[in-house]
């Protein structure tokens, strides 16, 4: 070390010439151990470094490759749910027409019928901010140290969440509000009439 190196040249101011060689080599030998050392430790630190960034991408593609599953799963937990909704408009609309033959008063289920079809417009718009900030994360490294991947994240689940209560809203427009008056309206007519059911049966 540095302290035997400097014992090594306080030997050389008394040592005799053969001596003071010997020293020298030996001074030079200890530097050159510590360089060698040196050498050695910087090059476990970069094989360490390399090694960690191996994995880091590694977990960064498992990542990207999970977020691309979820982004299949989830547009088609949207385009099912967005077809049952379409669907069930759809029948509530034939049943208006027939019971605006049959002489019924159907302006109020009119009315809702398009508050229906905006909260499903919603769901649709919602769901689909959803995926596009669930792609957001996939354009970040998921071992950033800026925490950019986290936030990202965050908003992705902010978003489903936001989705998911639309289509709750949705279903429940539909259970509570529009469905009764067609129960009501099936109570005064025959089956041959109204349909004897409309069913719903989207997920979130």
């Amino acid at each position: 070390n540095k302290d035997e190196i400097f014992e090594k040249r306080t030997e050389i101011s008394s040592a005799t010439a053969e001596k003071r060689d010997e020293i020298k080599n030996e001074i030079k030998d200890k530097k050159l151990l510590i360089e060698n050392k040196k050498i050695e430790l910087e090059k476990n630190k970069i094989e360490t470094k390399l090694k960690l960034d191996q994995k880091k991408l590694e977990l960064c593609k498992k990542v990207s490759e999970n977020v691309t599953q979820r982004i299949i799963k989830f547009n088609g937990n949207k385009d099912n749910n967005i077809n049952s909704y379409t669907e069930l408009r759809k029948k509530v609309a034939n049943e208006i027409v027939k019971l605006s033959v049959k002489g019924k008063d159907v302006t109020k289920l009119k009315a809702d019928l398009v508050i229906f079809d905006q909260k499903i417009k919603q769901y649709t718009s919602d769901y689909s901010a959803f995926i596009v900030t669930l792609k957001g994360t996939q354009k970040e490294t998921c071992g950033d140290a800026t925490g950019v991947y986290k936030t990202k994240t965050e908003e992705a689940r902010k978003a489903l969440e936001t989705a998911r209560n639309s289509g709750v809203e949705a279903r429940n427009f539909f259970l509570t509000i529009i469905k009764p008056q067609l129960v009501a309206f099936r109570a005064e007519l025959t089956p041959s009439i109204v349909s004897p059911s409309i069913v719903i049966t989207p997920g979130s």
